[in-house]
Formats: structure tokens, C-alpha cells, sequence
């Protein structure tokens, strides 16, 4: 039997997180805008932000914002490990306004109730130009997978393991222990949906 009531707050928990964070990222680029500097404080944020949006929306499984989120955070991660200063910072900003709006429209409609069914595939191709384009223009360096992504392996989350107490009709109990990397965002959202 489905909870409706649990899924209904997980979804306005997403909702009000995730518009509150596109707000701030909205907020951040326009003063970078004005100020014409992404120092590193504010690519770490933009990195930070989108990697949380990433990870809620995909659970959530809202799958254009979470790919878009993901190609956004891919740009942030090279631009944040070669500690690059951006010469024509206006691209990065009209992209970023750009996917900040697609992701509002995408919110409105999910909170309408309306599927959410954008195409954001063109500001996914133009972000991953920009992201070739700086690969090229600043190399690869030493990582040998050749992606953006600095997260390091790890076990999967969930591990589950036999306990051993036989139950009637040969039934056996499993316990599931759940391990969250620090600092992944959201462990209480996470950890309420399980």
C-alpha cells in the first residue's frame, strides 16, 4: 500500500529546496554579472548547488533536470579543478541564466501537478561545447577517465547482508545498512524516501 501522504511531503521538500537553491544561483549570477568575477568561492557555490539539485531531482526522478543539473556540475568541476579565471565569463552566465529558467519552468509545472516533459537538450549541448572547449584550451591534465567529475570510487550505498535467523517456512531475515558519504546533501531526504 502506497503512502500518499510521504511522497506528497517528500515532493514539497524537493520543490522548496530546490527553488530556494535556484533562486540563490540565480541571485550569484547576476552579481557575478555585475561584478564580472567567478572567484572560487563562487564557482565552488554554483558546483555545489548544482550537485545538490543533481542528486534530489534524480531521486525524485525528474530526469531532465537532473541531466541538465549534472552536465552544469561537470562544467563547474573542471572549471573549479584547474582553477580557471574565465575570460568570457558573459557565455557562462547566459548558459546559466538560461538553464536557471528552464529549471524554474520545470519546478512551476511540477508543482502545478503538470508532467515534467522540457527538452533541454539544446543548453546541454551548448554547455558541453563550452566544456570541450575549455578541456581543450586547458588540457585534460592528469585525469584518466577524461570526464569533469572528481568524485572518488566508492562502495555502493546501500550494502545488505544475511543475518542468519531462520524464520518460519525457511524464510530468512536480511538487515540493510545504509551508508551515506558526508557531506552528499539531503541524508535526511534521502534517508526519508528509503
Amino acid at each position: 500500500m502506497t503512502d500518499y501522504s510521504s511522497i506528497d511531503t517528500l515532493l514539497e521538500m524537493f520543490i522548496f529546496e530546490t527553488s530556494t537553491l535556484l533562486e540563490q544561483l540565480e541571485q550569484t549570477i547576476l552579481d557575478c554579472e555585475q561584478t564580472k568575477d567567478y572567484g572560487l568561492g563562487v564557482v565552488n557555490e554554483i558546483f555545489r548547488i548544482m550537485h545538490t539539485i543533481k542528486g534530489s531531482s534524480t531521486m525524485m526522478e525528474f530526469h531532465n533536470i537532473s541531466t541538465l543539473a549534472h552536465v552544469t556540475e561537470d562544467l563547474f568541476s573542471f572549471i573549479r579543478e584547474r582553477q580557471l579565471q574565465l575570460a568570457d565569463d558573459s557565455a557562462v552566465s547566459e548558459l546559466m541564466l538560461g538553464s536557471i529558467d528552464f529549471m524554474k519552468v520545470e519546478m512551476l509545472k511540477i508543482k502545478n501537478g503538470d508532467p515534467a516533459d522540457g527538452d533541454a537538450s539544446f543548453l546541454i549541448e551548448q554547455l558541453r561545447s563550452l566544456l570541450a572547449e575549455m578541456k581543450q584550451s586547458h588540457g585534460t591534465g592528469n585525469a584518466a577517465s577524461g570526464t569533469a567529475i572528481s568524485v572518488p570510487d566508492r562502495q555502493s550505498p546501500m550494502e545488505s547482508k544475511k543475518s542468519g535467523t531462520s524464520l518460519e517456512s525457511g524464510h530468512c531475515r536480511y538487515m540493510a545498512v545504509l551508508r551515506y558519504d558526508e557531506g552528499c546533501e539531503m541524508e535526511n531526504l534521502r534517508a526519508y524516501k528509503l
